[in-house]
């Protein structure tokens, strides 16, 4: 296995998902398992840094102003695209 390789396997269902996504997205099947992943890994790694400082400083922020912030977010990328 070269260096930066990981060989995955998946059972024949998911493979199918993946294989109907990739095609309905116009992609190949090995982005489409790359982007995924990256994804999953840099949310556990964020919610792994969310973590640490929560233990270091013992603040936290309340469900409401993330859910106010995540609405502002999605209305200025919204103002963007259009």
């Amino acid at each position: 296995m070269a260096d930066g390789e990981l060989k995955v396997e998946l059972d024949t269902d998911l493979a199918e998902r993946v294989r109907i996504f990739a095609a309905a997205a116009g992609a190949r099947v090995e982005s489409v398992v790359r982007d995924a992943v990256a994804g999953y890994v840099d949310d556990w790694s964020m919610t792994l840094e969310r973590l640490a400082e929560f233990d270091r400083t013992g603040e936290s922020t309340d469900a409401e102003e993330a859910l106010s912030r995540f609405q502002h977010a999605v209305a200025a990328r919204a103002k963007n695209k259009a």
